[in-house]
């Protein structure tokens, strides 16, 4: 049940094939220098792309050894012309992250030399973005203290590899009418790299919202990108969740995404939320489901056998056999149907988590008794779920979580997102107002 259907199997044999196409261009250009002269769109291209995947292409010993002579040239000044020297540039940064390396200074040299504003725009991206996020690294604000093991080791992953590095990504918000009536408190927990914020702060343009992540990189970026739109009913913090209550502020509507699923104890965090939720107020609160995980699952279990470290080289292993040992309908190739198969940081995230909870609808179901919260269906994200709709058209139906779990089991990767739970915090009796 879980093979890739034809339809699937044809999109990952593109995807291949489109990886592949892209990874020759690269190593032909750099092979050819005079030649990628007149193709320096593509390389300019290229290197934005390999920046964004982090390098998650292979590389051979022989473009290592070409792309290292490059640098080394380039900090010897031995190009004649500024062009050449930025063209030379431009060819490392299809391989390395310019602002780790000697020359990032020396590349934005160039920008002021050589007349090319694609260069220049380039370089906005490979290098002084990146260092405006370390300045604004050195302004957030926290609360509390993040001192469980598990949180640092967390928060470690994502400011080593903050993601997604998103871009140009349509804003959700943009197609949706805005709450311009609605004010309200708004807490998204985990926030990462802010898109779901930008999302949530365009709808709600009048309400007030607190975004805190574990990660300062994270933050950083969704900092930088909120400002880029003009927002401004945004607070941004580092700190644990588990803390929460330190802000010392209760919330009209939480959203929680990928977070409750990497505690030790998910149900505490779970509470912790709850807590800070105002009587009568909505929560949102997506989950990973053991059914759907399978493919995932069937990886972990790979690079356990394999001995596979989270390196770039360990990375590039594991990708390699998909995308050549594999018949292309086992249900382990289902990893290269999503997007995180082609960028080191979600591979990181999705092979080699410090520690991620699976759950099941029964579990679910517990987890909302015990927290006294009411399930108000899921939020239908995937078009399987809408056989399950089709099926209960009735509301009563639709927040049975018994017959959610019979339809799973049925069509295991109903979920394969996330379970998006929407419940509900009971309103305050009137006595309980007064007091």
């Amino acid at each position: 049940m879980m093979e890739l259907s034809p339809t699937e199997v044809f999109d990952v044999k593109v995807l291949f094939k489109q990886e592949e196409y892209k990874t020759k261009l690269r190593k032909n250009l750099l092979n050819n220098t005079f030649f990628s002269r007149f193709k320096k769109n593509k390389v300019y291209d290229l290197a934005e792309e390999c920046f964004t995947n982090e390098f998650i292409w292979d590389e051979t010993a022989s473009e290592t050894e070409r792309v290292q002579k490059l640098i080394e040239d380039i900090q010897a000044d031995k190009f004649k012309a500024p062009a050449e020297a930025v063209h030379a540039i431009a060819l490392v940064a299809c391989y390395r992250p310019l602002i780790q390396t000697d020359i990032a200074d020396k590349a934005l040299e160039y920008a002021e030399k050589a007349d090319n504003q694609t260069y220049s725009k380039l370089l906005t991206y490979l290098i002084r973005e990146p260092r405006q996020e370390e300045e604004i690294k050195q302004e957030i604000q926290t609360f509390g203290s993040i001192t469980n093991k598990t949180s640092l080791e967390i928060k470690q992953q994502y400011d080593e590899n903050p993601y997604p590095r998103w871009r140009n990504i349509k804003y959700l918000a943009d197609t949706l009418e805005k709450q311009d009536d609605v004010k309200i408190e708004i807490l998204i927990a985990g926030c990462g790299t802010g898109l779901e914020v930008i999302n949530i702060a365009k709808e709600h343009p009048h309400s007030r919202i607190t975004a805190v992540d574990l990660s300062t990189s994270c933050l950083a970026y969704a900092i930088r990108k909120t400002k880029e739109q003009g927002i401004d009913n945004v607070d941004f913090y580092c700190g644990d969740l588990l803390e929460i209550k330190e802000l010392g502020k209760t919330y009209d509507y939480i959203v929680v995404t990928g977070v409750l699923q990497q505690l030790e104890n998910p149900l505490q965090g779970w509470r912790a939320l709850a807590d800070v939720l105002e009587p009568g107020g909505g929560m949102t609160v997506s989950l990973y489901s053991e059914l759907a995980r399978y493919p995932v699952n069937l990886g972990r279990q790979y690079i356990h056998d394999n001995h596979l470290e989270c390196n770039i080289k360990d990375v590039r292993k594991f990708r390699h056999h998909l995308k050549t040992d594999l018949p292309k309908e086992k249900p382990l190739v289902r990893l290269a149907l999503g997007r995180g198969f082609y960028s080191f940081s979600e591979m990181r995230d999705i092979l080699f988590p410090v520690l991620e909870q699976q759950f099941t609808i029964h579990q679910i179901k517990e987890a909302l008794e015990e927290t006294g919260l009411i399930f108000n269906g899921f939020i239908p994200k995937d078009k399987r779920l809408d056989d399950f709709l089709a099926q209960h058209p009735y509301e009563e139906d639709r927040r049975n979580l018994d017959l959610w779990h019979e339809y799973e089991v049925a069509n295991p990767l109903s979920f394969t997102g996330m379970y998006q739970i929407a419940c509900l915090k009971p309103a305050a009796e009137e006595g309980e107002k007064a007091a």
